[in-house]
């Protein structure tokens, strides 16, 4: 057995041991006094832990792969996605257009399931580390994460099968991406688009999907060990909740807007449910999986953040499908977005109804972000209107064809976290006045803070 220190080939996993002792986190100690003690940082210092009443996003680089973990102000986990796509296959597959996927961040050690792993080992509250798992089934888990939400089954969002992958004890599952994720953390909740069925645009269970038939065989024997799954639905905002001590913070909430064609605004005044016009089938019966991703929107008090997966707009059959537009109505204003489809899925009608005052861009492959969206970004954006663009990923050749375009980010490599903290908080820089106040950061490989923003929560939803 090797020991923890080593780095072994990628399809080798470490033992449970290994993965509970490669990072210890640190110790509160540890992280300098800068500025407001509550919220200020330092360049290469560890993020301050996450402390009760504050909402966390993360949003992780770890490779051809996107994954954000959240702690909601009561300490309740979700997970969004945990994809790990075929590096070499995706780039094989478009050399004439020289178009690239990075495969592991930050070196081959783990896979990039096994480096979301490592990063929630890292980063989650007290409360989701397990003691003693109450199953057999779950005795190599060693956190629990109450809500897993997959956004669709495409394999950079659930994980692709691939030859060197190991198969699960059981032996009925691939290790890749969620599956691999799930040996090592229990979920509470699973909640997707179509479980259980799976019917929507067409049966998927013997659709022939190598990647969704290998997430949904993991899925069925989770279910049999206890984990609850549900559909997303569409209209609701009180399916994804905090578990733990909702009282506490009564400004929270979760809006579910979009489902498969399916999209609402969501609200106590609006709960009413639309249909995307137009059908995602082309003339063979396939579709782009991307077309039916979930959409959200999370509130905190003054705060908004919007998750839409991969939606898009673009023609099949020869008639436009835009799922963007009616998204981003049902969104409305948020102070923070990450853009569709790794910034493919942009449009004038998503900057002028969702406004957003900072974008996340969870970027793999060379292509993101398209030349059309950056100059959708600028158009829109001046010093009366400001916006900055955080990156997980953006590769050199592409800033380089972007020319000055590349100016409009602020960042282009590294974790990026959300930070919003409780209403009535007092900001780090004395340049804002803030009821509400959330910072963004940029961590490197060593998740280490190279970055930091502060800025003031304005998008409360006026419903």
């Amino acid at each position: 057995e090797l020991p923890c220190h080593a780095r072994p080939p990628r399809a080798t996993r470490p033992t449970p041991s290994c993965w509970a002792l490669r990072f210890d986190g640190g110790s509160k100690d540890a992280v300098p006094q800068v500025n407001n003690p509550k919220t200020g940082h330092s360049r290469n210092r560890r993020l301050r832990k996450w402390q009760p009443g504050q909402l966390d996003m993360h949003h992780m680089y770890v490779g051809s792969s996107v994954s954000t973990f959240v702690i909601l102000p009561d300490s309740t986990t979700i997970l969004i996605d945990a994809g790990d796509l075929n590096a070499t296959r995706f780039t094989q597959s478009r050399l004439a257009r020289q178009i690239e996927a990075i495969d592991v961040f930050p070196n081959d050690s783990f896979t990039p399931a096994g480096w979301i792993v490592q990063y929630l080992l890292d980063f989650a509250p007290a409360s989701a580390h397990r003691r003693q798992p109450k199953r057999k089934a779950h005795q190599h888990q060693l956190l629990h994460i109450d809500y897993l939400i997959i956004t669709h089954f495409h394999a950079d969002h659930v994980g692709e099968p691939e030859a060197r992958s190991k198969k699960s004890p059981s032996g009925t599952y691939t290790l890749a991406g969620v599956p691999e994720v799930a040996q090592h953390v229990s979920f509470g909740t699973l909640i997707d688009r179509g479980y259980p069925l799976y019917d929507y645009p067409k049966l998927l269970r013997t659709g022939g999907d190598s990647t969704f038939e290998n997430y949904v065989r993991w899925l069925d024997q989770a279910v049999r060990e206890g984990m609850h799954a549900q559909r997303f639905e569409v209209g609701r905002d009180d399916q994804i909740t905090m578990r733990h001590k909702p009282s506490a913070f009564p400004g929270f909430r979760v809006r579910n807007i979009k489902r498969d064609m399916s999209f609402s605004r969501a609200t106590p005044d609006d709960r009413s449910v639309h249909t995307i016009p137009g059908s995602v089938l082309d003339a063979d019966r396939e579709f782009n999986e991307n077309f039916v991703s979930l959409g959200m929107v999370m509130h905190y008090g003054d705060f908004a953040y919007y998750e839409g997966g991969d939606q898009d707009s673009r023609k099949v059959n020869g008639l436009l499908i835009d799922t963007v537009t009616p998204v981003a109505s049902a969104a409305g204003r948020v102070d923070v977005a990450t853009l569709n489809h790794h910034g493919h899925g942009m449009n004038a009608a998503l900057m002028r109804d969702m406004d957003p005052r900072v974008m996340v861009v969870q970027g793999w492959a060379g292509d993101h972000v398209p030349t059309s969206s950056m100059q959708v970004i600028a158009e829109t954006t001046s010093e009366q209107q400001p916006r900055d663009i955080f990156a997980t990923h953006i590769h050199e050749k592409r800033l380089r064809e972007l020319g000055q375009l590349a100016n409009l980010f602020t960042s282009t490599a590294g974790h990026v976290v959300v930070r919003v903290y409780p209403p009535g908080s007092q900001p780090s820089d004395p340049k804002v006045t803030a009821t509400q106040p959330y910072e963004v950061f940029v961590l490197d490989a060593n998740r280490k803070v190279v970055e930091s923003r502060a800025y003031t929560a304005t998008h409360k939803l006026d419903a």
